[in-house]
């Protein structure tokens, strides 16, 4: 009898039925993981890799119900499990049933996750194919989300799709040409006449409080290499004046004494320089070998006020004669500290897209770079004739120290000038 209830009971499946279900059951939810996942039509090994898949890519603590049916949605909409992480990356801020559609819309107009996920934060599809069959620069569209005006907001969609290059059309917005006039300019661009000091006068009409030029200036500095024209100009006021400089006279010159002041630069001049931005000193060598000296008004009147000020210690019959002009020596360099930019709540960094992120309105933490002037004194006595004098000293004095911004120095772009 026993081996006939036995018999029985292979015959009819009911041990592998059995193992089946505990496989099932170790996967979640016991019976419910089972029909969930089997009424989907998924294996048992596929309901483990989806489940394990979706599990982890999730926020939220999910049922195998649930994830029967986000598994279910991705597959339907074309993707294969390999495909779901870069996806999900892509659209994190889509909620979990809508993703699979919202991922096969964006592959169905051409995009890759990866090429999807330049725009799928902020923009629909629709936009997004505009940006990039327009050659958009995601960095380009935020310089002209930031120069759109509010009551130009309703044009950005027009303007992203205008048969202008994105460079040209954040040149026409921030000189606050309306979309009717980019025609005439695009014109004498093609016969090849220069509009750049015609938009920039055009855009000292507009107006632009100190947290959107920062903000504005955020933007531009990550803009593609090489990007140039109008809209790449900062609207910050210049926080470096090159020809402003603070003197500290050193004995024996008066304390009240001037100096005078920088007359041009050498840029002005002609001449090739670079000069630095924030940071210490990284380009190898002396600072000062690269430097070019100050070019200082330096007058007959300074002339006389130093050759009397060295002329006062001199015994009787004594005289004096400076070199002249002074020479100069860069004896520090200085540096610059950018304030550090805080983010949000919301961001870690300063982003310049969020209102919430506060923008830096202190000026940078500067140590001065510093020149030292120098001249040689010589002093004669008078010989017994009285018709001739012979020099009794000679030395090389250090006269005024002076004090500009690091930034404003100028150096040599072909190597060291020593």
């Amino acid at each position: 009898m026993g081996i006939v209830v036995n018999e029985v009971i292979a015959s009819s499946g009911w041990v592998e039925e059995q193992r089946d279900r505990v496989e099932w059951s170790c996967l979640a939810d016991g019976g419910k993981a089972q029909a969930a996942w089997r009424h989907l039509g998924f294996s048992i090994e596929e309901a483990a890799d989806w489940f394990d898949q979706l599990s982890g890519l999730e926020s939220k603590a999910l049922s195998a119900e649930e994830c029967a049916q986000l598994a279910a949605g991705w597959v339907v909409a074309g993707f294969s499990l390999a495909d779901v992480p870069a996806w999900f990356d892509c659209l994190p801020h889509v909620g979990p049933v809508e993703r699979a559609m919202v991922a096969r819309e964006w592959r169905e107009s051409g995009f890759t996750a990866r090429s999807a996920q330049r725009w799928a934060s902020r923009e629909d599809v629709t936009v997004a194919v505009l940006l990039e069959n327009g050659g958009w620069h995601p960095r380009q569209r935020d310089l002209l989300d930031l120069l759109l005006l509010n009551d130009e907001r309703h044009l950005r969609v027009a303007l992203i799709s205008a048969p202008v290059s994105p460079a040209h059309v954040l040149d026409y917005v921030k000189a606050g040409l309306a979309l009717a006039e980019f025609a005439a300019y695009e014109n004498q661009v093609r016969q090849r006449r220069p509009i750049q000091a015609v938009l920039r006068d055009l855009g000292k009409r507009r107006t632009y409080s100190h947290s959107l030029a920062f903000r504005l200036d955020a933007v531009i500095a990550e803009l593609p290499a090489g990007s140039t024209g109008y809209h790449v100009e900062s609207l910050l006021p210049d926080a470096v004046d090159p020809t402003a400089c603070d003197h500290e006279p050193l004995s024996p010159l008066p304390p009240g004494y001037d100096g005078p002041q920088i007359v041009e630069t050498w840029s002005d001049r002609g001449l090739a320089v670079w000069t630095r931005g924030a940071g210490e000193w990284m380009e190898g060598g002396v600072p000062g070998d690269y430097a070019y000296v100050p070019i200082l008004g330096w007058s007959e009147s300074d002339q006389e006020v130093v050759r009397v000020a060295f002329s006062a210690d001199l015994e009787e019959g004594e005289s004096c004669e400076v070199s002249w002009p002074p020479r100069a020596s860069l004896w520090t360099e200085g540096s610059v500290s950018e304030p550090d930019l805080q983010g949000c709540d919301a961001h870690e960094s300063f982003d310049p897209m969020c209102l919430d992120c506060p923008v830096a309105s202190q000026s940078a933490d500067m140590d001065p770079a510093e020149w030292r002037w120098y001249v040689g004194v010589e002093v004669f006595r008078p010989a017994e004739d009285d018709d001739e004098r012979f020099e009794v000293d000679c030395s090389y004095q250090h006269i005024l120290t002076t004090r500009m911004d690091p930034r404003a120095v100028e150096y040599s772009e072909s190597g060291p000038l020593r």
